[in-house]
């Protein structure tokens, strides 16, 4: 669970959470990571899906090798991924179909 208090002086005025489980146990705010209300948009977009998994990420500690185990877990169940690798001053794009 991932909680923000948003406070005034000493006083709570809301609690947020990014986990939506969470945000129904404990009457939470739910605040979805990277949200923006023209996301919604998005749902009523009729432009063909072209990858069954996408991820976009920082490459550090152990994340290139669980994204090249997920890469070849694609490969297997001939799922269509994309993924966008960035490393610190340099940007690099692995293109999978």
């Amino acid at each position: 669970m991932c909680l923000i208090a948003i406070t005034s002086g000493r006083l709570r005025q809301r609690v947020l959470t990014f986990d939506k489980g969470d945000a129904a146990t404990h009457s939470f705010d739910f605040r979805p990571l990277f949200y923006l209300d023209l996301y919604s948009a998005i749902r009523k977009e009729t432009t063909p899906i072209n990858y069954d998994l996408c991820f976009m990420g920082t490459v550090h500690s152990g994340r290139y090798s669980i994204v090249k185990s997920v890469k070849e877990w694609c490969d297997d169940n001939e799922l269509r991924c994309y993924f966008y690798l960035y490393m610190q001053n340099k940007t690099f794009t692995m293109l999978i179909n």
